[in-house]
């Protein structure tokens, strides 16, 4: 870990009100009061719970030199107060200062969007490895450096976090980064003091709006990404998204466009979809190759189309490409079978908003001669007005659904599962039932599943605990099921 003086970081702060010494050495940066160690600048953040301010003294008491806050505080004449306008901006820049700017020194490709995040993340983090680059990954479901992988618990981690990682990656000599960046990561500034050289929109659609409230904010918090490219960057866009022209418009070069509909710099056709994946044609600027992918519905071509862009982008060879690509076969908890033998189709999937489900759906549909039937339910905390919409989409597009828990947080799991039916009203002859408990819902949609029907398991993916208004408890969708399955066939 380096070792800093104060008034250095503070350069990187362009507001600020300074009392005390600023000369003093900084060996730490924390926002957390319990993870302080003797020199460290701790960084108090008002959260939406509790406000950073009220751990100032516990801070202090175990050894914190330096403190950061928006407030004024009362403090010992030994420790070095600063105050700032905004302490999410300031930790960011202060972290970004004290690693020396680690995304200066290697190639940052940042990925944001609704949908197809991960998926891309990962499909184009196999294209540089099949390149011999060694690459660091950072998605919703993992943490890789090119010696380590972890489980994360956010799409993107907190500023402090993402610059340690991005320091690791460059002591281990890393050529380049892949970092899936959410709305909340970059309205929170958590990437803020990064720079990337590619910047990939996927496609913006209902979801977040308990964050950000209207869909125009929503899309405000996607550009930033843009304005956060190198002035060499490249801006990659999927112009059959109705907002991609915004986000060109930021870039006045450097733009590659993809698209399955209209003439675009990256482009598919010759596509069929079956149950062993995807086949198609994809046209690039430098050739075309034909592919054949496991991954399975139009919005993987999508995602397909997004990493050869930017493959393209970085000059990678065609058949480097090709290969990558072909070389995923899934996405842990992103349409992923499961077998245990039976005679109908099971999947697990993320899908937790509108648009999602609806196209998990629809796939599933093309894919079967049976009947699809679905277990979801809704987030706890988040935006209620998907709610019904997705209750309507279930009752459309299914044959027969099962209305469960999600992660309910402290909202009454009840009135969440109410909400989810009120999109029922206007449909008839709807076959469905309500069952709270998450795992009797599994066990319940297995049981009624018949041969060649297929079974969609929603809304929590690759997740492996449920978060509950009184607990969190082990829960993974897909061992469930597996247990259910095993147990139906003794």
């Amino acid at each position: 870990m380096p070792d800093i003086k104060l008034e250095i970081l503070l350069n990187a702060l362009p507001e600020k009100k300074i009392t005390g010494n600023a000369g003093i050495v900084i060996k730490n940066i924390s926002s957390h009061s319990k993870q302080i160690i003797p020199g460290t600048l701790f960084v108090a953040i008002p959260g939406f719970v509790v406000d950073g301010l009220e751990f100032i003294p516990e801070a202090i008491k175990n050894g914190a030199t330096a403190v950061v806050a928006e407030k004024d505080f009362i403090c010992p004449d030994n420790v070095t107060k600063i105050i700032i306008p905004s302490a999410r901006k300031a930790i960011a820049w202060l972290a970004a200062c004290f690693y020396d700017h680690p995304s200066e020194k290697l190639k940052l490709i940042g990925i944001t969007g609704t949908k197809g995040k991960s998926t891309t993340s990962h499909l184009i983090y196999s294209i540089l490895n099949e390149s011999k680059f060694k690459t660091g990954l950072s998605t919703t479901i993992e943490v890789r450096t090119t010696k380590s992988k972890i489980e994360t618990k956010r799409t993107t981690n907190e500023a402090l976090d993402i610059q340690k990682f991005l320091d690791q990656l460059v002591r281990e000599k890393a050529d380049y980064a892949v970092m899936e960046v959410s709305s909340h990561g970059l309205a929170l500034d958590r990437v803020t003091g990064c720079r990337f050289d590619v910047a990939l929109f996927t496609n913006l659609s209902h979801d977040h709006l308990d964050f950000h409230h209207t869909l125009s904010e929503y899309l405000a918090a996607k550009l930033m990404l843009f304005k956060m490219l190198k002035d060499s960057g490249t801006g990659i866009v999927n112009i059959d998204d109705p907002n991609s022209r915004i986000f060109m418009d930021i870039r006045e070069q450097n733009v590659l466009t993809y698209s399955l509909n209209q003439k675009a710099d990256i482009t598919a056709d010759k596509i069929i979809y079956s149950e062993k994946g995807i086949s198609c044609l994809i046209h690039t600027p430098r050739g075309d190759f034909s592919l054949q992918s496991s991954l399975h519905g139009a919005f993987n071509i999508y995602n397909i189309l997004a990493a050869t862009a930017i493959g393209i982008s970085l000059e990678i060879s065609l058949i480097n490409i090709k290969i990558g690509l072909e070389k995923v076969t899934y996405l842990q908890g992103r349409f992923e079978y499961i077998e245990c033998g039976q005679p109908f189709k099971i999947i697990i999937d993320y899908a937790h908003s509108p648009d999602s489900l609806e196209q998990v759906l629809k796939t599933a549909r093309s894919l079967t001669k049976g009947r699809v039937l679905l277990v979801f339910g809704a987030t706890g905390n988040r935006d209620k007005t998907k709610r019904p919409v997705m209750g309507k989409i279930a009752a459309e597009l299914s044959d027969f659904f099962i209305i469960t828990n999600d992660d309910t947080y402290n909202e009454d799991p009840m009135e969440i599962i109410e909400q989810i039916k009120s999109g029922l009203k206007t449909i008839k002859d709807i076959q469905y039932k309500v069952i709270p408990d998450r795992r009797n819902a599994i066990s319940s949609l297995i049981k009624e599943a018949k041969p060649n029907d297929f079974l969609i398991i929603a809304g929590k993916g690759h997740e492996t605990k449920q978060i509950l208004k009184d607990k969190t408890i082990d829960f993974s969708d897909r061992k469930i099921a597996e247990e259910i399955l095993r147990e139906k066939q003794c």
